[in-house]
């Protein structure tokens, strides 16, 4: 059954509405496991209803915030970062991106005056106190007596990953996050993240007690979403609610040697390095790569970094991606099971050839009348 959409504008900062439905066609948006969906928008501008509305006062570039409704829940909060009104086909159109790219524009900084620092130290510290550490920087500042930084994103202080961690200087090692860096919030956030065994996050709306439109952080580690084995995974069929699928295998930029490489120049680098054993002992030819985290000077970070960039470059790059009918209430992170029946592809007896628990790592939907869901998954594991 097709859901009810509405698309609804609200103030950034305060969470307020600023108009319950605006018309805008929107021909599909996107939801992401490690990075901000995004989608766009266009405001036909020829009907004398939408004139009325004042679109150009009422859609203000980084302050508002847009949000998807379907069936009254909210599916999709996204900050308009951007509007192009043209003439010649009478529109307006808007692109935004989910709330969590706001923290790329945001930065850890240290306190206003010659001299002055800003460190945020821990020491065998749960790796989500950290993380809420760095989120909190992001929202505590005060200018003017406003707090221009802070939308409410609400965070579960007692939520623990059970992984402690360091981020403290150590001898010549500046593990600590110092705000004479300057670095991004989101750089912090998701460098913290990409670490072994790290985390996942994303921020998602909803809707209180009163129906009054919140934002709230979801942590996991190592991931978030409903877990392999779990009663709730969904079973996707082809055919069936499987419209389509494509399933690439892609080793171009695999690689199966990471050298990370941290402060420092010539003699004076910090650097780490990590093999992929397995695949070498397998008889794979040696495929190496660097990657950069030049804000990082202790040894024991940049081992973790190149652990964990290592594991996003193992393997050849497999990112299926399952068309299907109507809207599904998957969210990226979930894993889900896949029954393909491909005899072409996956010779076997039997109805089923192929049985695998796959993991979705982005969402598209198409939202309307005319609904349909495109998951893009990894990880594809033949089932026992």
């Amino acid at each position: 059954m097709t859901g009810q959409w509405r698309y609804a504008l609200h103030d950034l900062l305060t969470g307020a509405q600023i108009s319950e439905h605006v018309p805008f066609k929107i021909e599909s948006y996107s939801t992401m496991l490690a990075e901000p969906g995004t989608l766009t928008a266009v405001l036909p501008l020829g009907d004398p209803a939408i004139r009325s509305m004042r679109p150009r006062e009422l859609i203000q570039p980084r302050r508002t915030a847009l949000v998807l409704f379907r069936d009254e829940q909210p599916v999709w909060d996204g900050i308009i970062w951007n509007r192009r009104r043209k003439r010649s086909d009478n529109t307006l159109t808007v692109g935004a991106s989910e709330v969590r790219s706001y923290y790329a524009r945001r930065q850890l900084r240290p306190e206003l005056g010659y001299g002055s620092a800003k460190t945020l130290a821990y020491t065998g510290a749960d790796l989500f106190t950290v993380f809420r550490g760095i989120l909190a920087d992001a929202a505590d500042l005060t200018y003017l007596g406003l707090r221009p930084g802070d939308l409410g994103v609400e965070v579960d202080e007692g939520q623990m990953s059970g992984v402690l961690i360091d981020r403290r200087d150590s001898g010549s090692d500046n593990g600590a996050y110092h705000g004479f860096e300057f670095a991004s919030h989101a750089q912090l956030l998701d460098d913290l993240a990409g670490t072994d065994p790290g985390c996942e996050w994303r921020i998602e709306p909803y809707l209180d007690g009163d129906r009054v439109l919140r934002r709230r952080l979801i942590l996991g580690s190592p991931t978030i979403g409903t877990p392999d084995g779990s009663p709730n995974m969904a079973t996707l069929e082809y055919p069936g609610d499987v419209l389509d699928y494509e399933w690439p295998d892609d080793g171009e930029q695999s690689a199966n040697y990471v050298a990370v490489l941290g402060t420092g120049d010539g003699d004076n680098l910090k650097w780490a390095q990590a093999y992929n054993d397995a695949e070498l002992m397998a008889g794979y030819p040696l495929l190496e790569t660097t990657t950069s985290h030049k804000n990082d000077s202790s040894l024991t970070v940049l081992a973790e970094r190149a652990t964990a960039d290592l594991a996003s470059l193992a393997g050849d790059r497999t990112v299926p991606t399952l068309d299907l009918n109507g809207y599904a209430p998957i969210t990226p992170g979930d894993y889900v099971r896949a029954r393909l029946a491909d005899e072409d592809w996956w010779p076997g007896s039997g109805i089923v050839p192929f049985e695998a628990t796959v993991r979705v790592i982005g969402k598209t939907v198409r939202p309307g009348t005319r609904e349909r869901t495109t998951l893009a998954i990894e990880e594809p594991r033949v089932a026992a």
